[in-house]
């Protein structure tokens, strides 16, 4: 389940909860003076996201293990490159 986080208009505390997106549609119409926070997603690893390239050191031990392998698709994937 999601976590959410609430923020109280009338007094500005925020709060989290841990519920189901139907739960939180009940949640919200039974207190009228919440809002949600909507933040930055914490999902998923930056360098399969593309955000960041892996190190050096690990494209060296990915050359190898393609250089060792000839016939597996990281050998195909490392001579594109």
């Amino acid at each position: 389940m999601p976590l959410y986080s609430f923020r109280n208009t009338e007094t500005g505390e925020t709060h989290d909860k841990l519920m189901t997106w139907d739960d939180r549609e009940q949640y919200l119409s039974n207190n009228p003076a919440l809002e949600v926070i909507i933040g930055a997603p914490a999902v998923g690893d930056s360098v399969r996201l593309g955000i960041r390239k892996p190190d050096d050191g690990f494209r060296e031990v990915l050359s190898k293990i393609g250089a060792a392998n000839y016939k597996s698709n990281l050998s195909s994937k490392l001579s594109r490159k």
